[in-house]
């Protein structure tokens, strides 16, 4: 018994110490193309064409990379999850936080307009 609680004290130490785990709000070091979150607003639009195309959010991000808002990717192994939290914030009006890869824009897009979203963060009025 010893051990497991010397092992759950050893944990908490490392987690509470470390920044391996706790990287907040900006650069994630998980993210291949870094991210940023975006600031709390509500969602404006959605959009989505045929063919399995990706999913559009507009909303204000705060960002210069992708100042419209984010997308879907019709690949994206979340895709159902991150589209069923982003129709949830629309319909409910609540705001989300988009957390985004600053490096992927649209490809459908002139200029840099929206960028894939990795991660959506849902908050209470």
């Amino acid at each position: 018994m010893k051990q497991v609680g010397s092992s759950i004290g050893a944990l908490s130490f490392l987690l509470g110490s470390s920044n391996i785990l706790a990287y907040g709000d900006g650069d994630d070091p998980l993210c291949k193309y870094g991210c940023l979150m975006s600031t709390s607003a509500e969602i404006t639009e959605i959009r989505t064409y045929t063919h399995q195309a990706e999913l559009v959010v507009a909303v204000d991000t705060g960002f210069e990379e992708c100042p419209e808002g984010g997308f879907v990717a019709k690949d994206s192994i979340n895709r159902m999850e991150l589209t069923s939290l982003l129709l949830s914030a629309f319909h409910s009006k609540t705001p989300v936080k988009l957390q985004v890869y600053k490096s992927n824009e649209w490809y459908a897009s002139e200029g840099k307009t929206h960028c894939m979203i990795r991660a959506v963060r849902l908050y209470q009025k």
